[in-house]
């Protein structure tokens, strides 16, 4: 049977094979716009080795950014249409197609324009990129760098690229996250709305001061933020009584001590520990009570009996094979549910690990304890390198726990110091000979010839200002002052726990102001209807204010 339709004729394709460009612009002249992709050589090793392709409007402008292109495979048609007109215009136009073969490759410019800067072809510098293009040995001998300071011609030399993303990215348009529309109970009873932002780092106020202070704090200097968690407020009771207990403790000493009484990993999260050791004591940053913590109305200066308290510091050594390696530093929230264990107290037999401060009533070594107790080793008024104790049996102690502190990561043993005191009585003679000729304590004299130097630079300073053509002068003494403190050793002791901390916020306790949440609709249409008690409402508010 026929079929009712006329029946399409049957088109031959050719055998030829087609690279097509999609050029963007209008073309007038093949061969021009053929130059600005390079050249056919260019168009011909991008076809066999599907390379990019730069298209430069500005051929040989060095400052034009090109336009990159990308060879992509394509299946596709060339089909040639002429239109046959008869001159007298009587007949009627006739219509002729071709298919002239297959188009297997394609070059398409998808990506991004970089942004365009021109220069005018007098600039020097214009000039010189040219004559480095073009080989102008004569132009690059003679070319001299301008030395004028004129503002009026500045010379910008704009980069290679201003950027180097060529591909349209999706932004992705939607709010933070973590921002949040909380209703908060006010004292009429009217509702107040505020933005929240759940991620936002709060500084934890803690009192901090220097060994030369001349009043040690009693209670702490900053408006302290009140607890609204029930862990907070325990950890707070349960400082409170370590302090009640003990005067001083270490960071490492807290950690320990609140984790094995509560049998609770949360009390290891440095966070909560921190927030509460700024209610009942601050930290001194310098001397021999640096970095500990120490009850608020405290002065371990004033009293011959805080020397237990204070610290010696062994730089980590941590060797290749060492026993330390892998461990988890305490203090980070460890995936490790277990008790820590008392590793800051060094007794010469157990492995010690990353922690390399101890305090001196913590030094439970046989052979170091005779310089610890020993009441004629100590001195009248505590200074700042050495505390109460005599400078020579400070560094013999140092030298003694650094010694057997080494040789445990190493070894896993370490051998006994025989004769730990022999001739640190001779030692401390000298000492106070030496002190009572200068006037001052030993270990103090290179803080009182740093100072000295550091007044004289000063006055130096300040009597070159007022002198004609000073600004060199002043320069050199400058640059001489801050070479000096380039070239002093830093105190590698001084690694201070990061003060910052996240305010945690209950997602029962918020509205999502903008609905991204799905997960949480229907704690957030709890939140709508929330109302606080009157004993927590003050706290949130206040929260919220410093928010």
């Amino acid at each position: 049977m026929e079929p009712e339709y006329e029946v399409s004729p049957i088109i031959p394709i050719g055998d030829k094979k087609y690279f097509c460009v999609e050029y963007p612009g209008y073309v007038k002249r093949p061969e021009r716009a053929i130059e600005t992709l390079g050249g056919a050589k260019a168009l011909n090793e991008a076809f066999h080795s599907d390379s990019k392709v730069e298209l430069k409007f500005r051929q040989g402008d060095p400052f034009s950014h090109p336009i990159k292109g990308q060879v992509m495979p394509t299946s596709k048609l060339l089909v040639k249409v002429t239109r046959r007109v008869k001159k007298n215009g009587k007949s009627e136009t006739t219509w002729d197609t071709k298919v002239e073969g297959v188009i297997t490759k394609t070059l398409r410019f998808r990506a991004l324009a970089d942004f365009q800067y021109l220069l005018p072809k007098e600039d020097k510098i214009c000039q010189l990129k040219q004559a480095l293009k073009k080989g102008d040995v004569q132009y690059i001998k003679n070319y001299k760098i301008a030395t004028d300071d004129s503002l009026e011609d500045l010379r910008p030399i704009p980069p290679s690229l201003f950027t180097s993303l060529d591909g349209m990215l999706s932004y992705g348009y939607r709010q933070n996250a973590p921002v949040l529309r909380v209703r908060i109970r006010q004292p009429d009873g009217s509702y107040k709305i505020k933005l929240l932002n759940r991620s936002l780092s709060v500084r934890v106020p803690i009192t901090a001061v220097k060994f030369y202070e001349e009043n040690m704090p009693t209670k702490s200097w900053h408006n302290l933020p009140k607890p609204n968690k029930q862990v907070e407020f325990q950890v707070i009771e349960e400082v409170r009584k370590m302090f009640d207990e003990c005067p001083i403790w270490s960071r490492q000493a807290i950690i320990y001590r609140l984790t094995l009484v509560n049998n609770d990993t949360q009390f290891m999260d440095m966070s909560n520990v921190r927030f509460g050791l700024v209610h009942s004591a601050y930290t001194i940053s310098d001397g021999p009570w640096r970095d500990l913590w120490v009850k608020y109305g405290v002065d371990p200066r004033s009293d011959q009996m805080y020397h237990i308290y204070q610290q010696i510091n062994v730089q980590r050594y941590v060797s290749k094979g060492s026993r330390i390696d892998g461990r988890t530093k305490l203090g980070t929230k460890a995936s490790n549910t277990q008790v820590p264990s008392p590793h800051y107290v060094f007794d010469g037999k157990t492995i010690p690990t990353s922690y390399s401060t101890f305090l001196l009533r913590d030094i439970t070594d046989p052979d170091l304890q005779p310089l610890i107790k020993n009441p004629k080793y100590l001195k009248s008024k505590a200074t700042k390198n050495s505390g109460f104790y005599y400078f020579c049996v400070i560094t013999r102690i140092r030298a003694g726990l650094r010694e057997k502190f080494i040789s445990l990561l190493s070894n896993g043993t370490a051998e006994r110091i025989e004769n730990i005191e022999e001739g640190i009585m001779e030692e401390i003679a000298k000492e106070i000979e030496k002190s009572k000729e200068d006037g001052s304590d030993v270990e103090e004299q290179d803080d009182i010839e740093a100072t000295v130097a550091d007044e004289k630079a000063a006055r130096e300073a300040m009597a070159e200002i007022e002198k004609p053509e000073s600004s060199k002068r002043l320069k050199q003494v400058v640059d001489d002052f801050m070479e000096e403190l380039t070239n002093e050793k830093p105190n590698q002791d001084e690694d201070f726990d990061c003060e910052f901390d996240v305010v945690d916020y209950d997602d029962d306790e918020a509205i999502d102001a903008f609905h991204d949440d799905v997960d949480n609709a229907e704690n957030n249409e709890q939140a709508a209807t929330m109302e606080t008690e009157d004993n927590v409402k003050d706290d949130e508010d206040t929260i919220m204010e410093d928010v």
